[in-house]
């Protein structure tokens, strides 16, 4: 029995030693998320004109803990309020790492 109750608890234990490491993953994936956010907001104000609709995969993978994640940006064309279609003017920002993304909306300066 006694066997038995130290095994439940050393699977218990490495469970809780692993919930730190999973909540600094996501964390950590969170900060490298809106880095590049930050880095294409600053993109966005200084040079719109290179801010094109497209989605790009980066070629190598993240490292974040011990694990790499694939990043995927996306600039889409949004459509104008009245609906009339894409407009060149508003856009959205999607930056994903791995199963992560943030999205935000940036117009033309």
């Amino acid at each position: 029995i006694m066997s038995i109750v130290a095994v439940a608890a050393g699977v218990g234990l490495q469970s809780i030693v692993r919930i730190p490491e999973a909540a600094d993953n996501v964390l950590a994936i969170n900060r490298q998320i809106a880095s590049l956010m930050d880095q294409m907001k600053v993109q966005a104000a200084t040079s719109w004109a290179t801010l094109s609709s497209t989605s790009v995969s980066y070629a190598n993978p993240m490292p974040i803990g011990h694990t790499s994640y694939p990043v995927t940006v996306t600039v889409t064309a949004l459509a104008a309020p009245d609906g009339s279609g894409p407009t060149t003017d508003f856009k959205q920002i999607t930056v994903q790492i791995g199963n992560q993304s943030m999205s935000t909306y940036v117009t033309q300066p």
